[in-house]
């Protein structure tokens, strides 16, 4: 395939600059170009800027080709720069590539254009990316926030930032008159001689970080110093680079300030996980819905007493447990609840009370001490049962050989002072829901990696380390914050605290009925770029009576949408190449009767190119053929 390039040629003959893009072409390359000949014609064609390559005669009548060299170079110094001459000796062409000239060819030699003009395009694309990265380096080395210094193997100093200056308190002219071992602080020069001296044997590659005190006498502060050697491609050493980071601050801090700055950047770290575990929790919910849904299909097909419907359910079982893991993931990716209501936490607890026995065994025994009267809080109720169930099975494990599980609700109030003790809490009345066992505890270590992601105490295999970060996610969004108290042999004891709220929870809905709404007639269009997911959408709708058309991109969907006659526009809220909102946009312009509802495996609070669609047309991702009927019969029977 021919090879698109720019060139400028600089030639008053014209059967010289014909020859030229002939022997261009031949190499494989589709030239776009420009002639020009004079001085003038240069400057103008230069201004224009984008060339990726420049062709110039060397003798022209009133201008010559060391003329075009220089102005070039001037003007597009990173464009190669090639000479062409019948004449040109070996002094001048050494006197054009000394110019900056990438090559010269003589006209008799023409077959040589093409790999000259090959190795200087390649050229040029290496030194721009050399420059490229140097000016990288450069902006990274100037604006960091932590000092940089570069010293050479005999330890001078070559370069410093000025974050590194500043933190010594001297001026960069003077920092590069000293030696490395010069600023470190008497009591280590030896310690960082010995480190140059392995590094420089090929000992280790880099030392640290450790902690060092820098400076001479009053100028002396606290650092933690990284450094590595790099060396040439021929193992030759080049420099060190030491990485200096204050922690004089740090040192002189209280032991309770210090506490708090942990905590936040535990939660930080902590909101940075969420984002990448909602984009894991969209993938396994399209998984997830083809697992289930396709399972759900084949345990219909089997009749009853068939000893394959056992290995269906364990798959369906499994399919199940996958969606609680994802919904973990989803729980603690956002940033607020998804579908918070006014609820009561004595109930919540009442309701998980119903599957405890099953899920901690008869050996536990469960005791409660609720609140008298109603509980109100604002919270997902799912998400509540997620966070009891999780506290209780994380006790039953803690209590290998049995014992005592304690859930108890009271309301507690936070002073000023109390609630700026703990972390995101404000003054105000709370709900707390106290979780205690009696089983082995935990240590300070444990204790203070408890809430990370992924992190676990439990063997390979046993558990994802997700349990208790995602509590932690749930409060959150709750507003509310959680504690724990524990030490080895006496137990552990979760409190979480939820804001208090001044509305009673409304009366339950009544469970719905077994039988999925059917069709009446009408025509579903699913656009879906998930194979498993389009498939399996359409396979449902079909045995719900709906007429189905199906593409899996919005480009197709949209040519559907306008030729066929459907009701409703089944989407995926985030496609390739189009959302599925705009997707909505742009059919509901041709087809205005159209009806939409979206489906997604993201979080309604996920960032989405052109915004979140109303709550009552989303459709969340695992699907099921009995959400899958739910939601589409209402999106076409609005009200």
């Amino acid at each position: 395939m021919a090879r698109k390039i720019r060139v400028l040629i600089v030639e008053d003959c014209d059967e010289d600059a014909a020859l030229e893009l002939r022997e261009l072409e031949k190499h494989g390359f589709e030239p776009e170009h420009e002639r020009v000949w004079t001085s003038e014609g240069l400057a103008a064609a230069l201004a224009k800027g984008g060339w990726d390559l420049i062709l110039s005669d060397y003798r022209m009548l009133g201008f010559s080709g060391m003329d075009a060299l220089r102005m070039a170079s001037a003007s597009l110094p990173a464009a190669p720069f090639i000479l062409i001459s019948g004449t040109m000796g070996e002094d001048l062409a050494v006197e054009s590539l000394k110019a900056g000239a990438a090559d010269y060819i003589l006209k008799d030699r023409p077959a040589r254009l093409g790999p000259a003009v090959e190795r200087a395009l390649k050229a040029a694309a290496e030194k721009e990316a050399l420059r490229e990265s140097e000016e990288r380096f450069k902006m990274v080395f100037s604006n960091a926030a932590i000092g940089i210094c570069l010293f050479a193997p005999d330890g001078r100093i070559l370069d410093a930032n000025d974050s590194l200056c500043r933190l010594l308190g001297c001026a960069r002219p003077e920092l590069l008159e000293k030696s490395f071992p010069d600023i470190t602080a008497q009591a280590g020069v030896e310690d960082c001689r010995r480190c140059m001296t392995r590094m420089l044997a090929g000992e280790v590659s880099s030392d640290g970080p450790c902690e060092r005190l820098l400076g001479r006498g009053k100028a002396e502060v606290h650092a933690e110093v990284t450094c590595a050697l790099l060396r040439s491609s021929t193992g030759r050493p080049l420099y060190f680079i030491a990485e200096v980071r204050n922690l004089t601050i740090e040192k002189r801090a209280a032991a309770e300030k210090a506490l708090l700055e942990r905590q936040l950047a535990q939660a930080q770290k902590l909101e940075a996980i969420g984002r990448l575990a909602g984009g894991v929790a969209h993938d396994f919910n399209n998984l997830l819905t083809a697992i289930s849904g396709f399972s759900g299909f084949l345990l219909e097909s089997l009749p009853k007493g068939d000893p394959r419907r056992e290995d269906v359910l364990e798959i369906r079982l499994a399919g199940e447990r996958a969606a609680a893991l994802t919904r973990q993931l989803l729980a603690f990716s956002r940033l607020r609840a998804v579908e918070p209501r006014v609820m009561d936490l004595n109930d919540a607890v009442r309701e998980v009370l119903k599957m405890l026995s099953r899920v901690i065994g008869e050996d536990v025994e469960i005791e409660t001490a609720l609140l008298p009267g109603p509980a109100p809080v604002l919270a997902d109720p799912n998400h509540i049962h997620q966070v009891l169930l999780n506290l209780a099975v994380n006790a039953r494990d803690a209590m290998p050989t049995g014992g005592r599980l304690r859930i108890e609700t009271r309301v507690v109030s936070l002073d000023e002072a109390a609630a700026k003790a703990r972390p995101y809490a404000r003054p105000g009345p709370y709900l707390a829901l106290e979780v205690s066992d009696t089983g082995t505890g935990m240590d300070q270590a444990v204790l203070s990696h408890i809430f990370e992601a992924f992190f676990t105490t439990k063997a390979e295999g046993q558990g994802t380390g997700l349990g208790l970060s995602t509590i932690y996610g749930i409060v959150r969004q709750c507003g509310g914050f959680i504690s724990v108290e524990s030490a080895p042999g006496t137990g552990s004891k979760f409190t979480v605290h939820l804001p208090l709220v001044d509305r009673e929870a409304p009366a339950k809905e009544p469970a719905p009925g077994a039988s999925p709404p059917l069709a009446r007639g009408e025509a579903v269009l699913v656009a879906e770029d998930d194979e498993f997911v389009r498939r399996f959408a359409v396979r449902a709708l079909k045995s719900l009576g709906y007429r189905v058309f199906d593409a899996g991109s919005p480009e197709e969907a949209l040519k559907l949408g306008v030729k066929e006659d459907v009701q409703l526009l089944l989407s995926d809220l985030v496609m390739p190449g189009m959302t599925g909102l705009e997707l909505a946009r742009r059919l509901g312009e041709r087809k205005p009767l159209v009806k939409t509802l979206f489906m997604s495996g993201f979080s309604i609070e996920s960032p989405i190119p052109d915004g979140a669609p109303p709550e009552d047309t989303l459709l969340k991702k695992p699907l099921s053929i009995e959400s899958l009927a739910k939601a589409v019969r209402g999106a076409l029977d609005p009200g």
